[in-house]
């Protein structure tokens, strides 16, 4: 299992089980830390790390929000993994545990409260993806040049109508905004 994959399992996870009705995977923002997939219901963040390698795991256990959880994001906080790559013993403090597995990702320890953490960069990780669909929504004529699609590109990310937003995009998704 690819850690692409395992990031695609953690935000249907939040979208579908957790209720998250804003996901968004691997945003670069002006915050240190670049979550793999985090989700918001109402004012509560849930962040999804995923790891693929043991190591992988020891190194994020080194950096900053990590080891001061004030100064991470998530108010729930889980690492996703292939099964059988970490055990509950090995998971830091109040941190909860989910595996993916062929047909489902089971829970095998629920995150508890992070109460202090780091809004700024929730919110900055946020406001980067709005500035994005900002973009795309304000600059007719940038979709008409295909400036748009180029500067996705250059970001280093899929544009707004090859996610899962298709059929917003396309004018087929109901309500809309």
């Amino acid at each position: 299992m690819t850690h692409a994959e395992l990031v695609e399992r953690g935000a249907r996870w939040l979208r579908y089980t957790k209720g998250c009705r804003v996901v968004l995977k691997e945003i670069t923002s002006r915050a240190r830390e670049t979550p793999d997939v985090i989700g918001w219901r109402g004012c509560s963040t849930v962040l999804v790390e995923c790891k693929i390698s043991r190591a992988d795991f020891h190194h994020d256990s080194k950096k900053l929000f990590r080891i001061d959880s004030s100064k991470g994001m998530g108010f729930k906080r889980f690492y996703l993994t292939p099964p059988g790559l970490l055990k509950v013993e090995d998971l830091p403090e109040m941190w909860g545990l989910i595996e993916a597995h062929k047909r489902c990702v089971r829970v095998l320890r629920v995150s508890a409260q992070f109460r202090a953490r780091n809004t700024g960069a929730e919110f900055a990780v946020l406001q980067s993806e709005l500035a994005l669909y900002q973009l795309v929504l304000n600059g007719g004529e940038l979709m008409r040049s295909g400036r748009a699609e180029r500067i996705y590109r250059e970001l280093g990310r899929q544009t707004p109508w090859e996610t899962t937003h298709v059929g917003y995009w396309q004018g087929t998704a109901g309500d809309g905004i």
